[in-house]
């Protein structure tokens, strides 16, 4: 009898434990290899290809706002979906169109 209520209670137990160990170990893998890769990125040299990709209003200048959602895009951290639509929730916020949101566009 006690070698029927040990494996009823402690092999579930040691299973489950095996089974989050191994979890776990697969996450800290995926997040090293994922910080592996933005490294990567980061580090690319800008070539004329990866220039004319990140160049997104084609005017053969690459400004800090383009640099920046080029490599948030790369590296999977945000979609060029949700890219749109912050860019709409701002110009809802933008009240008179300056290309900045003011106090003023709050109080309209």
């Amino acid at each position: 009898m006690p070698a029927k209520a040990f494996s009823i209670f402690y092999l579930p137990l040691v299973t489950l434990s095996l089974a989050k160990c191994v979890a776990d170990y697969s996450r800290l893998q995926m997040a090293k290899r994922t910080n592996r890769m933005r490294s990567h990125i980061l580090k690319q040299h800008v070539n004329t290809e990866r220039f004319e990709m990140l160049d997104q209003n084609q005017d053969q200048c690459l400004d800090k706002y383009e640099f920046l959602v080029g490599v948030l895009i790369q590296q999977s951290i945000i979609s060029p979906g949700q890219v749109k639509e912050i860019e709409d929730r701002f110009d809802e916020l933008d009240v008179d169109s300056s290309g900045f949101v003011t106090r003023a566009d709050f109080s309209s």
